[in-house]
């Protein structure tokens, strides 16, 4: 099949939306959530890398069961679980147990992110029509981060943090009714899950340069949004008298930017070619990443930090989509299996990247912005030097 219903691609992205919504829409209580509990900022911080981490493992372990049990039956339960955990997230006085329920949450939401990446590429082989499709639903997600800072601060206003997490549960709620009612099956060829074929095709995945150098650039170019989500509400907030009301209103400037750049990278991915438009976003994000820096250190008026930090943001589309294309491309048969490796690694990368900033000082804009610069560098890297050396055209197959 190479033509994929509208609806679906809606319904796809609305289920989507759970993880930034998770990551998203407390954002603006962090610094209330550290005083109600009496830590330090960077404990509540590391609630958001928690999740992250959370994310990331699940990945590794539902993407070869999608591949195995089927796609919509991973994604149901996945979604399920993720509702659940909302709740008990609201109930909870402890940071250490709100962190590993964090963990839990983001494991659960991991269902999402690797099954509609495996989907997609069950009914489209084109590698430039799959980045288009990927542009698409990344635009409806990106409603999410949208509205989701801006409904955070609105629940603040009428109540306290804990609702935010119960409203997060309801999300999920409609998401899982959405999966078991719009999403079919798509996985035609059905094997049983063997752990040891598992390993074995992570193994394949890992001595290809070409996967290897796509992936890593994916995880690097997302880890400064990470530094930004870790310390960005505690720079906004406290270091340039923002209100925790507005920042959601800031955070929305971001989306913006990234909505126009997926829709600009949907319309040229076809002209263009995925590898070229790869090339020029991390190239935008290094040049953002330096403004910041400098807007930091020479003390340039903020709006040039916001300006920055939306281009820097903007291009995380144009990367994400395009990276997937290329490494879906190469192996067809381990469509799930790399989904998983390039989402591990993405927001393994992430979390790490988020811890290091907390660690360090979470309310820091040099560490901020310094840390957004060293992924994009780093990023520009692994495409130049690991991916186009080794570059490949032809697809590897699974083993039987």
């Amino acid at each position: 099949m190479s033509r994929v219903p509208f609806s679906l691609i809606v319904t796809l992205g609305l289920v989507a939306m759970l993880t930034p919504f998770a990551i998203d829409m407390y954002l603006p209580s962090l610094p209330r959530i550290a005083r109600d509990l009496g830590v330090a900022p960077g404990a509540v911080q590391g609630t958001v890398s928690a999740y992250v981490a959370g994310f990331a493992i699940g990945q590794l372990f539902l993407g070869p069961l999608a591949d195995s049990v089927g796609r919509k039956p991973v994604l149901l339960w996945g979604t399920l679980v993720f509702a659940l955990l909302g709740p008990l997230c609201a109930l909870t006085s402890d940071i250490k147990m709100l962190q590993l329920l964090r963990v839990a949450q983001g494991c659960a939401g991991a269902a999402a992110a690797v099954v509609i990446y495996a989907l997609l590429r069950d009914l489209v082989e084109d590698r430039n029509q799959l980045a288009k499709l990927f542009s698409t639903i990344t635009l409806v997600v990106t409603l999410a981060p949208l509205l989701a800072p801006m409904l955070g601060g609105w629940l603040l206003s009428l109540g306290n943090w804990h609702l935010i997490f119960w409203v997060l549960g309801a999300v999920g709620l409609l998401a899982c009714l959405l999966v078991k009612i719009k999403i079919p099956e798509t996985l035609t060829e059905k094997s049983p899950l063997q752990v040891g074929k598992v390993f074995h095709n992570y193994r394949r995945l890992l001595k290809d340069p070409a996967i290897v150098g796509l992936v890593c650039c994916s995880g690097l170019s997302f880890s400064g949004l990470m530094a930004f989500l870790t310390a960005g509400s505690f720079v906004y907030i406290q270091v340039y008298g923002v209100k925790d009301t507005h920042f959601g209103y800031y955070f929305g400037l971001n989306v913006l930017s990234l909505m126009l750049l997926t829709f600009i990278n949907g319309r040229l991915v076809t002209r263009w070619g995925a590898e070229r438009l790869l090339m020029l976003a991390l190239a935008v994000q290094g040049v953002a990443a330096c403004c910041a820096v400098l807007t930091v250190l020479l003390h340039w008026p903020f709006a040039v930090l916001v300006a920055s930090v939306m281009t820097y943001v903007g291009c995380l589309s144009m990367v994400g989509s395009n990276v997937m294309a290329l490494v879906l491309e190469q192996v067809p048969k381990m469509a799930g299996t790399a989904s998983s490796l390039a989402g591990c690694t993405r927001f393994g990368v992430g979390a790490i990247a988020g811890w290091t900033v907390a660690a360090i000082t979470g309310h820091d804009a040099v560490v901020m912005t310094a840390a957004m610069l060293i992924c994009a560098v780093l990023a520009l890297v692994f495409i130049r030097f690991v991916y186009h050396p080794h570059r490949r055209h032809q697809t590897l197959t699974a083993q039987e």
